[in-house]
């Protein structure tokens, strides 16, 4: 008879592929299969679709037999041929086979009617065997006739090959889909079956994750429904109890007799029982041990080589050898068919309909077979065990995806587990966890596997962590843990052994060397992480813990003093590090040798901190030894000889071969892409160096394809929020800095710092790293403005007197940029902006320095727009946060600006205290030629002090010129020399000290004649010495004026005299010394472009921002 309908039936996709299936009768198909795992509904698709058929009269006779046995068959096919057509047979075969020829299609008879209409349904069919004839035994064929009356629809867990084709159809019946879950859960638990004062209904988004919770399985949904009605728990309730574990599956349905839809079969029955329908299959005995390591694993996917690989082999042999199955009760007890699931393999045959026979045979399976076979079990035994579980729909096995070849239902997976003796499950939790250690790759070269061990790993973790601690940890637990680091994501593997380091504490105690190990792990991941002073700090107190459990020999102590020693480095003692790896590799090398990996990398780490102090010559000649040595012992496609290349490409870069670096990075990517493959970190990584180097060769553009191509794979392989990921677009923006697109850059800095705030927070070292590069290209871009304000200025207005102080205005106060008036222009406001952006993204505690050098340039910009008190205030705060910061150059370039822009206002006497103080800082200044720039500086601006009146000024700034003789060499450097003479002849001259003036001039053109090509100097100086011969008006010095004019003869033909004189005022203003200072390159602050032209005194200090001279 028909099984009762489902309470709140769902309409599903399958059934309406069925009914169309169908539609054509028997005309073309001889039989349709529903096939799926238990629990999924196929009796019950079935069942609905014979209900619809007998409501529209398409049929006459419903014969339904659940067929778990030939035998259930052919009985069914007998009692139909007594019931319907008389015939009593002693041979139940003979009685079935004159049943099926009733069945076969037949013309009209006389009386002008048909045949009678009718449907088979072979429930539950357990071995498609059971159908075929078999002349040796005998036995008939029990496949219905095809015919145009006729249907016949089959239901089975099974998949073989023989269920397809010669006129068969199947049709996969899956799991609800999550509205239909959804749909089910939320009739039943809101229906009429809910009695008063009974819970409300529960809210959809918890009904909707407790059907993911029970997979969408239709029978657990049914079940899980039923004991939520019975106990009037709340989803949430539920949802807890079934996560925490406390409690198997078993107490969680109700009990036998209280199930829905008058089920009778549990899901954990009907899952053994495919289970032990799978062991009598080639190779019989192996698929229970076979399913007992994948009920401990991932259900989304396990890779296929766990699961025939050596160790899993092995287990499978020793559990056939052993003969047991080590199964007990558990899982879904009690439990049955229901939420469209049916209940199959539990109803009787009969017919329904015209001449309804009785109730048949229950779905009980006969006695099993022994499960035979010894011995070494090979990897197609274990292949076929994997099919076996295939073929009864325990699995899907496609080992076309071998890296998720097998998954499996997770309730089935809790099922088995749950029927799993303690013992046997730790048994096989540890097989599980040598299987996926084995089949970890060394070099993780497929991203895809490492991920999906990974998965696994976490998986065996959730279910049977503690079979994995013993008397140490699982080689496994530590493969996860570094598969993570490798793939880049620090910050999970960070997480993932901070966990593991505690968990090793706790169960094997805190100086084992597995916890020693994992917080070695853990310390390294501080750094990758951005926080190398936490690092340093943890590697520290490790170190002290190695050397008194282990010794300060043993190979662990001396692999942890290598992390010290690298921590020291990063967080800038670059002394420290090289000190602490020459101790090692000394260590080393007594230790264990040459060329054990430990002693290569001591020398490859050396080498790097080696290139990291300035000495990359030394750096190189390291690296170029241990590529060979790696080569030699590892073997040329070894990742350890790769990371030496480029190290190696690297240094040669810095030494300057930027196109060498090009080409030994090209070569070391094709061989990356060959053996680790092209989605690998360092794979990545290595694009990343290419495409720098190639902008440093000078091509920016190729730089720029190349960076854009390596984010998309980055985005790709690793996410737009992965630390590399981030990196590459940091460097990307800085390539778009470089090809001159500051707008571009501009934008690509900001919104990666909006992400890095995002992810990291403010105070992360990389969102820190950021802020400086966004802040660093603002400074660019403002000192563009600022340029062609100049620029636009200069086009727009005459030359401005520098040395008329504005009209005062005693009642200005020092306003913020946006009250100041009058308006400026518009590239003013620009690079203002800029600046004050810049000024805001930097720390003025944490880098004094970096925050002078902002207000400098804001200063210089408020100066350009004449808001002398604006620049004059900017220019005293740059000082004071520049007095902070350890470099006496840089302060030189704002005090020097600072009494150049109190000169302009008219305030000689602040002016001249500037300088004072600023003469006790030039000792401080190391490098001479700088010192000379300053000193030089100094006297153009005592000079200008003079012009004003300032008494002393002039012997003030004479006094710091000779101080610059001192310090320049005039026959290495004759224009920066002759330069300084004639600034001493300019102040002499303006004392009417016409002797000394003469005397200094003259010692200019001498060394002005040195200098080829210039001839417009020259000529400044010899008008400068005629000038003052003149003045002193000798005899000999009226013949050396002659002279001069006399040699000045040809050039005044040439431009005549009113040329000479403007030559002269030009000369002059080339001559005056542009007295700002740009500051140093500090914390990647980038200077501007200067370079003192080698014919006359610098134009600027060489780090100062552009000005246009005081």
């Amino acid at each position: 008879m028909l099984p009762q309908e489902a309470h709140c039936f769902q309409d599903r996709g399958a059934g309406r592929r069925l009914a169309r299936e169908m539609a054509g009768g028997g005309t073309a198909v001889l039989g349709q299969v529903l096939a799926g795992t238990g629990g999924v509904g196929k009796t019950q698709l079935a069942a609905r679709y014979a209900r619809d058929l007998l409501r529209d009269r398409e049929i006459d006779v419903l014969l339904w037999i659940t067929a778990v046995k030939r035998k259930a068959v052919v009985d069914a096919y007998a009692q139909a041929a007594e019931e319907l057509l008389g015939i009593v047979h002693a041979d139940s075969e003979q009685a079935a086979a004159q049943f099926l020829a009733w069945l076969q299609p037949r013309g009209t008879g006389s009386d002008g009617e048909r045949g009678p209409g009718w449907m088979v349904v072979l429930d539950d069919l357990a071995d498609p065997v059971d159908l075929l004839a078999d002349p040796a035994v005998p036995h008939i064929g029990l496949w219905p006739p095809a015919g145009p009356h006729g249907r016949t629809l089959v239901t089975t867990r099974r998949r073989d090959a023989v269920l397809t084709g010669h006129g068969h159809r199947c049709i996969d019946v899956g799991l609800f889909a999550r509205d239909e879950s959804v749909g089910y859960l939320t009739q039943v638990l809101s229906g009429a079956r809910r009695g008063p004062g009974a819970r409300t209904a529960d809210h959809d988004d918890c009904v909707a994750r407790l059907a993911g919770d029970l997979g969408d399985l239709p029978l657990a949904l049914s079940q899980a429904a039923a004991y939520l009605l019975e106990t009037e728990l709340s989803c949430a309730e539920y949802r807890a109890l079934l996560s925490s574990r406390t409690r198997s599956l078993a107490r969680l349905v109700p009990e036998r007799g209280m199930l829905p839809d008058t089920q009778s079969v549990s899901v954990a029955a009907a899952w053994s029982l495919s289970l032990d329908r799978a062991d009598r299959m080639r190779p019989r005995g192996l698929a229970s041990p076979m399913f007992e390591l994948i009920a401990l694993l991932d259900p989304s996917g396990i890779p296929g080589a766990v699961l025939t690989g050596d160790v899993a082999r092995a287990y499978l042999a020793v559990r056939r050898e052993r003969g047991d199955r080590g199964l007990g009760g558990g899982g879904w007890d009690e439990g049955g068919a229901g939420a469209g699931a049916g209940a199959e393999g539990a109803v009787g045959g009969g017919a329904v309909g015209q001449g309804a026979v009785g109730e048949g045979v229950v779905g009980a399976r006969g006695g099993g077979e022994g499960a035979g076979g010894e011995g070494v079990v090979d990897e197609e035994d274990a292949v076929e065990a994997l099919r076996a579980l295939h073929r009864m729909h325990l699995i899907d096995y496609t080992p076309a995806v071998p890296h998720q070849a097998v998954r499996v239902h997770q309730l089935v997976q809790r099922s088995i587990r749950e029927s799993l003796t303690r013992d046997r499950v730790d048994e096989a939790a540890r097989t599980a966890a040598t299987a996926l250690s084995y089949a970890w790759p060394e070099v993780e070269r497929d991203t895809a596997l490492s991920g999906a061990l990974r998965a696994n790993t976490d998986a065996l973790r959730r279910v049977a962590e503690p079979a994995l601690w013993g008397e140490g940890a699982s080689k496994v637990l530590f493969d996860a843990g570094s598969s993570l680091s490798d793939a880049g994501r620090y910050s999970d593997a960070r997480d993932y052994f901070e966990d593991l380091a505690e968990q090793a504490a706790r169960r094997l105690g805190p100086d084992h060397r597995d916890t020693l190990e994992a917080r070695l792990h853990l310390a390294d991941l501080w750094a990758l992480t951005g926080h190398p002073g936490e690092s340093l700090a943890a590697l520290l107190a490790l170190l002290d813990d190695y050397e008194r459990v282990c010794g300060p020999d043993d190979i662990d102590t001396l692999r942890a003093r290598h992390e010290v020693a690298h921590a020291r480095g990063l967080i800038g003692d670059v002394s420290g590090a090289l000190m602490g790896f020459e101790q090692l590799l000394v260590d080393l090398q007594r230790e264990v040798g040459d060329d054990r990996p430990e002693t290569l990398s001591a020398r490859g780490f050396l080498a790097l901190w080696w290139g990291e102090a300035g000495d990359t010559a030394g750096a190189v000649a390291a690296l170029e030894q241990l590529v060979a040595d790696r080569e030699r012992v590892l073997g040329r496609d070894h990742p350890e000889p790769f990371r030496a290349r480029h190290n190696l490409a690297r240094y040669r870069g810095q030494a300057g071969d930027a196109a060498g670096a090009v080409a030994a990075y090209e070569e070391l990517l094709a061989d990356r892409e060959r053996v680790l493959g092209p989605d690998h970190t360092e794979t990545l990584g290595n694009r990343g160096e290419l495409a720098y180097w190639t902008g440093e060769s000078g091509d920016s553009a190729g730089a720029l394809v190349l960076f854009e191509q390596l984010l998309v794979d980055m985005h790709r392989v690793l996410g737009p929020d992965h630390i590399e990921s981030l990196a590459a677009r940091g460097s990307l923006a800085y390539d778009w800095e470089q090809a001159g697109d500051l707008p571009g850059s501009v934008l690509a800095y900001r919104q990666l710092l909006d992400d890095l705030l995002r992810l990291f927070g403010p105070h992360h070292s990389q969102t820190a790293t950021g802020a400086t590069n966004l802040a660093s290209v603002l400074i660019t871009r403002g000192r563009q403005h600022l340029r062609e304000g100049r620029a636009m200025a200069r086009d727009g207005t005459a030359r401005r007197d520098h040395h008329r102080p504005p009209t005062p205005d005693a009642e200005r106060r020092t306003p913020m940029p946006e009250e100041t008036s009058p308006p400026r222009p518009a590239r003013f406001e620009q690079a203002l902006a800029c600046f004050h952006e810049a000024r805001d993204l930097t720390h003025p505690e944490e880098s004094p320095g970096v925050y002078g050098v902002i207000l400098h340039d804001i200063a210089d910009t408020y100066r350009d727009a004449r808001d002398l008190k604006e620049a004059v205030e900017y220019f005293r705060q740059a000082v004071s946060y520049k007095l902070r910061a350890d470099n006496p150059s840089d302060l030189a370039t704002t005090m020097t600006a600072l009494a150049n822009t109190l000169v302009s206002m008219g305030e000689p006497t602040e002016a001249r205290d500037v300088l004072e103080q600023l003469l006790a800082e030039v000792p401080k200044i190391e490098e001479g030629e700088r010192r000379a720039a300053v000193l030089h500086n100094i006297g153009l601006t005592y000079e200008e002090l003079g012009n004003l009146g300032v008494e002393g000024a002039y012997q003030d700034g004479i006094a710091a010129y000779r101080e610059v003789l001192e310090l320049i060499d005039g026959e290495a450097d004759p224009g920066w020399y002759a330069s300084v003479l004639k600034d001493i002849g300019d102040a002499y001259e303006a004392q009417d000290l016409l002797a000394q003036a003469h005397a200094s001039y003259e010692d200019a053109v001498r060394y002005t004649r040195r200098i080829e090509g210039a001839s417009a100097s020259l000529i400044t100086v010899l008008i400068a010495l005629g000038r003052v011969s003149r003045r002193l008006g000798k005899l000999e010095g009226e013949s050396a004026v002659n002279g001069a004019a006399a040699t000045l003869g040809g050039a005044a033909a040439v431009v005549n005299g009113r040329v000479i004189e403007d030559a002269a005022g030009a000369g002059a203003e080339a001559g005056e010394r542009d007295q700002e200072d740009v500051p140093p390159p500090a914390d990647g602050i980038p200077p501007l472009p200067d370079a003192p032209p080698p014919d006359s005194r610098p134009d600027s200090l060489p780090d100062s921002p552009p000005g246009e001279g005081s």
